[in-house]
This record gives C-alpha cells, structure tokens and sequence, in this order.
C-alpha cells in the first residue's frame, strides 16, 4: 500500500509540473509554518496562477518537516529549495502571502520576493490580544456588595413557580395556561426568526434565566429589622 502511495504521489506531482510549466508564466504563493498534533514543525509552500482562459489553479506544492530554528536564514533556505524543485523563477512571482513574523518578512525580503501579511493571521492575533487583554480586566473587577452578601445568605432552593402558592388552584391553572401559551409562541418565534441561533447561546440563556430569578426574588424580600 505504502508504495502505491508513493507511486501516485509521484504520478501526480508529474501532472503539477506539467500543468505549471504548460499555463503558469506569472503566478503568487503562500507559505505558512506551524506545529503539528505529532509536535514537528512544518512548512508549506502553495502556488496559484490563471491559465490562458482565466482558470483559476491553487496547487499545495510542498508540506515538509521544518526543524530546527525557524529564523529568516532557515526559511529562505527552504524556499529557496522548494521553488528550485518546481523550476520557479523569483522575478516571476507577482506575492508571497505569508504571515506578519519577522521572520516570514526577512525571508520574502532575502528572497525578492513582493510580501504580503495574511489578513486571518493578522486578524487572529488581534482578536487573541483582546481577549487576553479583556480576560485580564475582568479578573481585576471588583464584584458589588449585592453579590457578596448574596452569596453568603443560608437560602433554599427556590422553587419553581413559587410565585403562585397564595393562589387559588383556578387561578394556578389559569397561570399555567398563560405559562404554556408563553412557551409556544416562544417556540414559534425561535423557530421562524432566529434559526441560525446555537444552541450553546441558548443553554447560555437558559443558565441566566434561574440566576436572574435569584436575584429578583432578593429584592423582593422585605427589609430586615
């Protein structure tokens, strides 16, 4: 099996070649390194280009093992090597899309090759600074006295709709046929409006309704004297 793998891998990179040196006069790349679950280091390199009617070709040329120190040296070597194997001339290259490391950066610098940050790349590692940063503040707020003292009272469970024990047993039917007739066009309105809704946003809201029943049962307590 093993060699059946090797042979096609080797038939098809044939057909890439071919098709590269038979349509690809200009064309960018994207290269990008990362760890894998294994714990080695890898780096890719991706073609794309037009053919003469326009059609579009993205091609994942090269995904090899990177060890060692990933500094701009190393990835110019790299590259340098991989485009070498595809029989790429750098003055033919219109981008390289890689992300926004001093490294990658040095590397399209050495190799003369017009840069490019990766907008995802960029984009995640300002969202990763928000939320540390946000993470950060929200241990640093101080909770308000409310919560503290309700925290610490000795309380039963409250239960459910403990709003109707001085009600008569008609009048307990009747609030749990409003308490139905709620539910459904609940369920209607969810249903119809809003079904891109997760369902974890609404386990969410469905924790927050109790803890809000907590709260608005405290202060309808009466004052302590």
């Amino acid at each position: 099996m093993a060699n059946h793998i090797v042979a096609l891998a080797a038939h098809y990179r044939m057909l890439v070649k071919k098709d590269i040196q038979s349509f690809c006069i200009y064309y960018s790349l994207t290269s990008d390194i990362w760890t894998g679950r294994d714990g080695k280091n890898y780096i890719s390199l991706t073609i794309h280009y037009l053919t003469d009617r326009f059609e579009s070709r993205n091609w994942t040329l090269e995904v090899r093992v990177f060890p060692g120190i990933h500094d701009g040296p190393a990835i110019v070597m790299a590259l340098n090597e991989m485009m070498e194997t595809w029989l790429l001339i750098n003055t033919y290259c219109t981008r390289l899309l890689r992300d926004g490391g001093s490294n990658m950066v040095i590397s399209a610098t050495r190799l003369e090759l017009p840069g490019m940050s990766c907008v995802a790349h960029s984009l995640h590692l300002g969202v990763t600074g928000i939320l540390i940063s946000k993470k950060k503040w929200n241990k640093s707020i101080i909770p308000p006295a409310w919560e503290t003292q309700v925290a610490s009272e000795n309380v039963k469970p409250i239960l459910e709709h403990h709003e109707d024990e001085q009600l008569s047993n008609e009048e307990r039917q009747d609030m749990a046929a409003l308490r139905d007739l709620a539910v459904d066009k609940m369920d209607k309105f969810l249903n119809t409006s809003i079904l891109s809704l997760e369902h974890d946003d609404l386990d969410s809201a469905c924790k927050v309704v109790p803890q809000f029943r907590t709260l608005s049962t405290y202060f309808r307590k009466p004052p302590k004297g």
